[in-house]
């Protein structure tokens, strides 16, 4: 098997991990406040994140070329540090995916990458380096800061505002088969007019009506009811999942562009990205979708809008100025701003697990990248 295969089915596989990790990010409030169970949060973050992949192929060029230089390197060749920084990221992000505890494949791919710049001798005022620090580490370590005090903020002053949303409903319903007389004139077979009279079937009308939830629920005849701010809701968690596969898959393609012997076509190269990351997703995303919706806080569905607000605006911005974000630190730290908002219950021992994760993400994955590094030089020149 060719370097550049392992290499293809490497890429894959951080892609799978990649999804099933961070899923949650996007759908965790809809679980948790209990507007959505599981199989549908999924499906629809899935769907949001994989249109955010594609979309990435035509506007993130920006986060694209941060990730790629800085994985170039004048005396260890491409292929090695790619090799080098995927093995690095896929290891430790899959290890953290099926203990529940999310992490940011940001933090991982930086981790690695510092690893093996190191390894080639680059100290802190190397240009590789210097690159991770401006471009990379810089936005990494403010977006959370800035994600909990929006968070915060943003309860303060709409929680109110926002909660009237929650009573206020939207439903079809639909009027009773009636039956009226209807009158004709006909001719008979002798030539005479005869009037008569029967009876027709009225056909069925939908007819919308806005109110509150109780005026919704006592309405004859309801076909479909919906919430406003369930609607709210579920827009904000599909904004989440675009935003973050918008950031996502920017960091990601690099290692199928920059590899000497692959010529792939970018667009071809999202699209195999985001079915990886959307497997992942599907079948391996609830043990972190578990930890963000019940383990952190309580979340009540204005909590959770507001959350999915404040991360999906960060992130995706980030994604389009080119200024990675982690969407596992901004989403996170969206939550417990929430929550410490509304002086909810905090799981501080959570937050511990949590923060330790993110502690030990950086030296660990440069430590699995810095080895893999050293002996794939052994073999590939």
């Amino acid at each position: 098997m060719s370097i550049e295969i392992v290499l293809i089915i490497l890429v894959g596989i951080l892609s799978y991990a990649n999804g099933a990790n961070d899923i949650s990010k996007g759908i965790s409030t809809l679980v948790g406040s209990g507007v959505s169970d599981v199989k549908r949060a999924l499906l629809w973050g899935t769907l949001w994140t994989t249109a955010g992949t594609l979309v990435a192929a035509q506007f993130s060029t920006a986060m694209m070329k941060t990730f790629a230089t800085g994985m170039i390197l004048s005396n260890i060749p491409i292929t090695v540090v790619m090799l080098s920084v995927v093995i690095g990221t896929s290891m430790w992000v899959w290890f953290a995916t099926r203990t529940g505890l999310p992490v940011s494949t940001t933090h991982a791919i930086t981790g690695s990458m510092i690893g093996v710049i190191i390894l080639s001798g680059g100290l802190a005022h190397s240009a590789p380096m210097s690159n991770l620090i401006a471009k990379i580490i810089t936005p990494l370590l403010i977006s959370p800061i800035a994600a909990f005090a929006l968070a915060f903020a943003f309860n303060q002053l709409f929680h109110r505002r926002i909660e009237k949303l929650n009573a206020s409903c939207v439903c079809m319903t639909k009027k009773p088969l009636a039956r009226i007389p209807v009158f004709a004139i006909q001719t008979s077979s002798n030539n005479t007019l005869v009037q008569g009279m029967s009876m027709q079937d009225v056909p069925v009308q939908l007819t919308p009506i806005h109110g509150t939830v109780e005026e919704c629920s006592k309405a004859a005849s309801v076909v479909a009811k919906l919430g406003i701010l369930d609607a709210a809701h579920y827009v904000s968690a599909g904004l989440t999942s675009f935003a973050r596969g918008l950031n996502d898959a920017p960091k990601i393609i690099p290692f199928l562009l920059l590899a000497p012997a692959i010529n792939v076509i970018p667009l071809y190269g999202y699209i195999y990205i985001g079915i990886a990351m959307a497997l992942g997703g599907l079948v391996s995303g609830l043990r972190v979708i578990r930890t963000l919706s019940e383990r952190i806080t309580s979340l009540s569905h204005t909590d959770g809008f507001l959350a999915n607000i404040i991360t999906s605006s960060l992130v995706g911005l980030g994604a389009w100025f080119g200024l990675p974000m982690s969407t596992t630190h901004v989403s996170t730290s969206s939550i417990v701003g929430a929550g410490v908002s509304q002086k909810k219950t905090v799981s501080w021992k959570v937050i511990l697990e949590i923060a330790t994760a993110w502690v030990v993400t950086l030296p660990i994955s440069a430590f699995i990248a810095a080895v893999t590094a050293i002996v794939l030089q052994y073999f590939i020149s």
